[in-house]
């Protein structure tokens, strides 16, 4: 998990307001399917997602800043838009999977 953190932290270097607010969106979205996940191991398994983008967004809000930005962003988006934004995040998480893959291939040929 650890190794999502760095990779998260060195994606959101630049990130734009937007960009945090997509992630705040992903988080909720990911809370939303965590409420409702059907076994321990699916739970489990969404916690890490919701990790992964607490861990983008700390990276650009400060912690005092941060219930007020979740705030806005849970009046700005309607309600129906959750389940669009679940698979935008989702999309995003597949790209972070394939990045993983490409690091790990690499350090794997360099014998590391």
């Amino acid at each position: 998990m650890s190794l999502l953190f760095v990779l998260a932290a060195g994606v959101t270097a630049l990130a734009s307001p937007e960009k945090v607010d997509a992630d705040l969106r992903c988080m909720v979205a990911s809370e939303l399917l965590f409420a409702r996940a059907p076994t321990a191991n699916a739970a489990q398994e969404i916690k890490g997602i919701i990790l992964y983008f607490l861990g983008r967004i700390e990276v650009e809000v400060a912690e005092a800043d941060l219930p007020r930005r979740l705030s806005n962003v849970l009046r700005a988006t309607p309600g129906g838009a959750w389940q669009d934004e679940s698979k935008r995040c989702f999309a995003e998480l597949e790209q972070a999977g394939q990045r993983l893959k490409t690091m790990g291939a690499l350090a794997k040929a360099q014998g590391q």
